[in-house]
């Protein structure tokens, strides 16, 4: 066993069984464990493979920008029903929680925080890391909206957000794009990297950022948001070629 073997198993694992790059990673993964296993058992002498590096596809964010995002806001929509998706899609944007997180949310969730305000304080299914966001006042205001509706069931009286199937939900987005005009496909994903995006927008440090989404660590927040760092970048330049013209208009205009 030696790093051809590896490649070659790589090789077959996408080619012969066409699986992605993110199975094949976690096979890779399993593998990995069993050798470590195997080593700490005395069973092999060392690792066969010390230099592999798993391979990671280019993350491209769907997420929607400033303009897209008030245009949704403010959109009078006709049926009822979309209307409430479009404010559960929202409730996303403004604290960064997951649908099942945001299902699961209860009163009990909201905490009073270390400045004295209200902050919501949540398990993170996926990661098991315990999270803690500040609620925004348009988080606030949705819900209070919420409550007139989970108040009416016995069941779910303690719940923040109304009760749908994330099937459901995702298909009401999709009609709620297309009436709003957005080109990419919504669905709830597409409100976390939102909250994600505007943070970012609004110049909060990415290790900020980091710790309000829960990713396990600043490097997952830097791969997924390169793009947008980078949108900053050119921004950022454009306002120093638009200063250095100008001085330039002016050292010419004295001479």
């Amino acid at each position: 066993m030696n790093i051809g073997f590896l490649l070659n198993l790589e090789t077959f694992l996408k080619i012969d069984r066409g699986l992605k790059l993110i199975t094949i990673n976690k096979t890779i993964e399993i593998l990995k464990s069993v050798i470590t296993m195997a080593i700490y058992n005395g069973w092999m002498a060392a690792n066969p493979f010390p230099r592999h590096r798993f391979k990671y596809d280019r993350i491209g964010v769907i997420y929607l920008t400033v303009d897209e995002l008030e245009q949704l806001e403010y959109y009078s929509f006709a049926q009822p029903r979309l209307s409430r998706v479009r404010d559960i899609f929202l409730f996303s944007v403004y604290t960064g929680l997951h649908y099942i997180d945001a299902m699961n949310l209860t009163k009990d969730n909201i905490i009073k925080g270390v400045d004295g305000k209200e902050w919501i304080k949540y398990l993170r299914q996926k990661t098991d890391k315990w999270i803690h966001v500040p609620l925004l006042n348009k988080a606030k205001d949705l819900i209070i909206k919420f409550r007139a509706e989970n108040e009416q069931s016995a069941k779910f009286a303690a719940n923040i957000v109304p009760r749908i199937s994330n099937q459901k939900i995702n298909s009401y987005l999709k009609e709620v794009g297309e009436l709003c005009s957005i080109n990419n496909t919504l669905t709830h994903k597409v409100a976390r990297k939102t909250f994600g995006s505007v943070l970012l927008y609004y110049d909060i440090p990415m290790k900020v950022v980091s710790e309000l989404m829960g990713h396990s660590s600043v490097v997952v927040t830097e791969k997924h948001y390169a793009q947008i760092e980078m949108k900053r970048l050119g921004e950022a330049m454009t306002s120093v070629d638009a200063s250095i013209t100008s001085a330039s208009a002016e050292n010419a205009d004295k001479k």
